[in-house]
């Protein structure tokens, strides 16, 4: 009896060793054979990267598109994120002090929360990124807008939105390789202002290059409090870029370019330069707000 009992048992534990080892293939086979399909979701297209790395999408859902405020860019493959700011919290990630101007986040008077260059000396100049960037095909766009109403006479003061290779310090940035899309504001009143395009060398106007400056009535406000939005979009080498002003509908494209130098990986951020007036100092106050990157693959 014992024996038929012990040989018994064995059997059993066999048979058990067994089951256990079919599941664990199982799993194996499954993760080997890739992501399940998902019903009613959008998935990326594998594609190829820098040094011709395949990137992969994670499937994600049609109507809702991952929104993330820390993007993992060290990450050797692509997820598709958007990072938006509007600035009502303060502590998201965008530098703030002051060094020869004023910079950070504020609560404006109209009580919105904004991100802001506040000068008062000629020739500052101001650029900075936060924690967004853009990867791939991507739309960043931002709400400006010239804050104050005491200047006498505009003296080619500039104010807008950058893409750069690099995260930028404020007190020190590194902008070679960077391009800006501003709004240059008129000299007088009887002039106009215009929205301009540069990519630059270093931290001086003097080593930019103007790509493109055009004078614009209609879809560009220089008026203060009034917002701008500016949007700069890419699709594989060419970059375009777009405007329209509060109240004046939708966004419209006013140039194109094609630059193969631009890294997937880019930060986003701001820029803003002050010079001073013929007929006395003033301060001069930015504002920027809404910010939103979508990448797309």
């Amino acid at each position: 009896m014992k024996r038929r009992r012990a040989s018994a048992f064995w059997t059993a534990l066999g048979v058990l060793v067994l089951a256990l080892l079919g599941i664990s293939t199982s799993l194996v086979l499954a993760n080997q054979a890739g992501p399940t399909a998902v019903e009613n979701t959008s998935i990326a297209d594998v594609s190829t990267g820098q040094g011709g790395q395949q990137l992969y999408a994670a499937p994600i859902a049609a109507s809702e598109p991952l929104t993330v405020y820390f993007p993992q860019t060290s990450q050797r493959y692509f997820e598709w994120f958007t990072y938006q700011d509007d600035f009502e919290e303060t502590n998201t990630g965008w530098p703030y002090g002051s060094g020869d101007y004023d910079y950070g986040y504020k609560t404006d008077g109209d009580g919105s929360g904004v991100y802001h260059f506040r000068m008062d000396t000629e020739d500052d100049i101001a650029f900075v990124t936060g924690l967004g960037t853009a990867a791939g095909d991507f739309d960043y766009r931002a709400d400006i807008r010239l804050a104050t109403f005491e200047q006498p006479n505009y003296w080619y003061d500039e104010y807008g939105i950058l893409i750069s290779p690099r995260a930028l310090d404020p007190l020190n940035p590194m902008v070679d390789g960077a391009y800006t899309f501003h709004i240059k504001l008129k000299l007088g009143s009887g002039n106009v202002s215009s929205w301009s395009i540069a990519k630059w060398a270093a931290a001086s106007k003097g080593t930019r290059t103007i790509i493109k400056e055009q004078e614009e009535l209609i879809k560009i406000t220089d008026e203060p409090k009034i917002w701008n939005t500016l949007l700069i979009k890419r699709i594989g080498n060419q970059l375009s870029f777009w405007v329209t002003r509060q109240g004046a509908g939708d966004l419209v494209p006013v140039w194109s370019l094609t630059d193969s130098s631009v890294p997937y990986f880019v930060y986003i951020g701001f820029y803003g330069a002050h010079s001073l007036d013929d007929n006395g100092t003033y301060r001069i106050e930015f504002q920027y707000d809404n910010v939103g990157a979508t990448s797309f693959r």
